[in-house]
């Protein structure tokens, strides 16, 4: 799944850090369901507009077996210090219509809440990938998105970003 955001789905989106953040240990980050399971952060520019938008994704990520509104309320509390939140769901294709009635509560839940959902029937595999709720942009308070990336994100996905927001202002990365 990571390859396939890091691949695919960054480049469709220009984004220049993805990582998997789940897997912290007993790393403080603030709090319960403060911790996504993958965060991507990039810049946005517009093709007709001279305006860039920074942007911090986040991701939680759940099995089929855990198809319910809980992981929309994981991902919103991550919206807090974040522009974006997604619930990235395994619907194998198998057994998607048995499920049909849960992954419409989900999608209902996501919409009133802004949060997007992603389904997928192989993680690995990006042709699988179906974004069936977009989500809605959250104007995240600077400090806040900047604390998000010192507590979730690498040391070498800060520099990755320091570098993508020096050279959006003309600047040769250090």
């Amino acid at each position: 799944m990571l390859a396939a955001l890091q691949n695919e789905w960054a480049e469709d989106r220009g984004f220049q850090a993805i990582e998997e953040t789940a897997h912290q240990g007993r790393r403080r980050t603030g709090g319960q369901w403060t911790r996504p399971d993958l965060v991507a952060v990039g810049m946005k520019t517009f093709k007709h507009v001279p305006h860039q938008q920074f942007e911090i994704v986040t991701f939680e990520v759940k099995p089929m077996a855990y198809l319910n509104g809980i992981a929309v309320f994981e991902a919103l509390a991550h919206r807090r210090a974040s522009t974006h939140a997604y619930v990235l769901i395994e619907v194998r294709n198998i057994l998607a219509e048995a499920h049909r009635q849960q992954l419409d509560a989900v999608k209902r839940t996501a919409i009133e809440h802004g949060v997007g959902v992603i389904v997928f029937d192989d993680p690995a595999d990006y042709e699988t990938w179906d974004e069936i709720v977009v989500a809605q942009r959250s104007e995240t308070s600077p400090e806040l998105l900047n604390d998000f990336i010192e507590t979730q994100v690498s040391q070498a996905g800060q520099q990755a970003i320091a570098s993508a927001i020096e050279r959006s202002r003309g600047a040769t990365p250090k």
